[in-house]
């Protein structure tokens, strides 16, 4: 998920607290990019298997960077299983949700049943599969 603007505002808080949430957890958590990026605007967090990313980057007021001249606040959360395949991200957090998730549907939303790999980390059971292969893995998608 990736938001920008006012919508980015409005779910910083809610992805700040999932994030606090997961290091109560036991989520071992790094600063996304090192020492360029302090961990409370970019934070890689990992778990018996299973890895988050999450930006939470408020707008820098009167910043004196040209580049920087109308950036507006801007907040991302993914979370990836075992199998590397993107997870459904359940809000509040839950490990125990997350667990649920890597045998869920990422399009059709049905738990419970056996997935596989579509596209480059989509998750999708059987009854969704060809249909969502060819939007999916339309001719040169991975060019």
């Amino acid at each position: 998920m990736e938001l920008f603007g006012s919508a980015a505002a409005a779910a910083m808080d809610e992805t700040r607290q999932w994030v606090a949430d997961a290091k109560a957890d036991g989520w071992e958590l790094e600063p996304t990019y090192g020492d360029s990026e302090p961990i409370e605007r970019a934070v890689k967090g990992r778990r018996e298997g299973f890895v988050f990313m999450a930006t939470m980057r408020p707008a820098i007021q009167d910043d004196p960077r040209p580049w920087m001249k109308g950036v507006k606040d801007s907040m991302t959360l993914n979370v990836w299983g075992p199998d590397g395949m993107a997870l459904s991200i359940p809000r509040p957090y839950s490990f125990e949700r997350l667990r649920i998730a890597t045998r869920k549907c990422n399009y059709c939303e049905r738990e419970d049943v056996d997935v596989k790999r579509v596209g480059f980390a989509g998750r999708v059971c059987a009854a969704c599969d060809a249909e969502v292969r060819k939007r999916v893995e339309y001719p040169g998608w991975t060019n």
